[in-house]
């Protein structure tokens, strides 16, 4: 990996691809994310994020824009985190060069027309009644509320209310927002190619990113401070939807502590495969639920590590289903791990349990709720086990060996590292060297009693008729 930092602040990350692939993988990432919002704009990064598809005085419009990449047959798109912005573009080597200075000019010189902006007010909106009506989204983010409270990272990137009134998201207000934040010194080039790093920092020389000077207000810091917890705080919402939705947090470590290596092993033993523990609680052994899946994510100040299940309302404490040994029916797990497309508000790491239920378990035995704090406590009163770190390990270090030819993931990690700061992160290939390899079976049950605590606890419930505090309560 080499890196170039430029005179105005822009810096430029790049790998040779694995064997000298031609694909390649080109992602800015923009140090401006939902966090950085004023109370009176909050969904304004997200806005951002799309007007710089609408157009710059060399691209007047989307179609130009679009029509360059579908040329190729290339890919391009964006999304919003909490913490940043990303766009990226996945194509060919050959082409490197002209959308290096294509992604310059979107981000650089976007002319925010005000035609533009009114329509896109609506579209934006469309996207967040759909994310309205999400209920997965909504019992995720309600437990985030309580984890990250105190902090910016308390706030979706964006929702419905953000677009109610007539003040929301003003666009003089947008532009001040994208003036002061979208500049070189906040963004970061991260290409992973079979181009060489001369040719890569020669296209950048001529584009935008270098060409921009400086420009922008004096940037407002923002505040990482975290509201204390004591006790378990329980979320309750009522959706009109037929399935409960069930999450169960931890507030955890910072993108800098060394547990999150641990947290990210338990992920994977828990509900990172088919013979995960959670999969086979839940569903293999007690037929009980179609989507359930654990996940982490870390900033600057803190993370979360949650357990998430979706089942039938009549099954949140019991489980009614009588028949033993049904036949599995085409099982999968599909991993829901990279960030909505094009806006996403929420990226979502872990993998889903998906796939057919095997009728297993005794009439009247216990639902999902009580089987996830049961397996709660079982994790803080036993731990894991060596067997179920070996298969982790093994699956780790072969999904690592597959990963090396994805060009997208080696410019995704090199530039979420270098947003960071990590400057003593391992390449991409080491990581299992560094991280994993050395991990045993006391370093993550550490982890579990350190932050599986009833004071450090959310509940977050979502449904058409959601069970009570008290009910709740009960297993806990």
């Amino acid at each position: 990996m080499k890196t170039r930092t430029y005179d105005n602040g822009f810096r430029v990350v790049h790998e040779k691809s694995f064997h000298g692939s031609q694909i390649a993988s080109i992602q800015v990432i923009c140090d401006v994310g939902s966090i950085h919002e004023p109370a009176d704009s909050r969904g304004a990064a997200h806005f951002i994020e799309h007007m710089c598809f609408k157009g710059t005085p060399t691209h007047p419009s989307s179609y130009e824009i679009s029509s360059l990449i579908d040329k190729t047959g290339s890919y391009i798109n964006a999304f919003t985190d909490r913490r940043y912005t990303k766009y990226y573009i996945d194509t060919t080597t050959e082409h490197v060069p002209k959308y290096i200075h294509l992604l310059s000019d979107m981000l650089l010189n976007s002319v925010f027309d005000k035609g533009e902006y009114a329509k896109e007010r609506n579209v934006v909106k469309e996207e967040m009644i759909q994310d309205a009506d999400d209920a997965e989204e909504t019992v995720l983010k309600n437990a985030d509320a309580v984890i990250f409270a105190g902090s910016p990272y308390e706030y979706p990137v964006d929702e419905l209310k953000y677009h109610s009134g007539k003040h929301a998201l003003q666009y003089d207000k947008l532009v001040e927002m994208y003036r002061t934040f979208y500049i070189p010194s906040r963004m970061i080039l991260s290409i992973c190619s079979a181009n060489s790093f001369d040719a890569i920092c020669e296209a950048t020389q001529k584009s935008s990113f270098i060409k921009t000077i400086h420009r922008g207000c004096l940037q407002p810091p923002f505040i990482l401070s975290l509201k204390p917890q004591q006790e378990t705080v329980y979320k309750i919402a009522k959706m009109p939807i037929n399935p409960t939705h069930i999450c169960v947090g931890f507030r955890t470590c910072s993108i800098y502590d060394a547990d999150r290596y641990s947290l990210k092993m338990l992920k994977k033993i828990l509900s990172g495969s088919m013979s995960s523990r959670l999969f086979m609680i839940l569903r293999e052994d007690n037929g009980l639920t179609y989507s359930s899946y654990t996940e982490s994510e870390h900033y600057e100040n803190a993370g979360n590590f949650v357990f998430y299940a979706e089942c039938d309302s009549a099954k949140v404490f019991v489980n009614t289903v009588a028949s033993n040994g049904g036949a599995r029916s085409n099982c999968e797990v599909a991993s829901n791990g990279g960030a909505r497309s094009n806006g996403g508000a929420r990226s979502n790491g872990g993998a889903r349990s998906n796939g057919g239920a095997r009728s297993n378990g005794g009439a009247h035995s216990n639902g999902v709720y009580p089987l996830i704090m049961k397996l709660i406590h079982d994790l803080v009163k036993d731990g894991i086990t060596k067997e179920e770190l070996d298969i982790a390990k093994s699956s780790y270090r072969g999904t690592m060996a597959v990963s090396k030819e994805s060009a997208e993931s080696i410019a995704s990690y090199n530039a979420k590292n270098t947003l960071y700061q990590r400057s003593d992160a391992p390449s991409f290939e080491n990581r299992y060297k560094t991280y994993v390899d050395s991990m045993t079976v006391v370093d993550i049950n550490a982890c579990i009693k350190k932050y599986f605590r009833r004071e450090n606890m959310v509940v977050s419930v979502v449904g058409r008729a959601p069970p009570s505090q008290k009910m709740l309560e009960k297993y806990v």
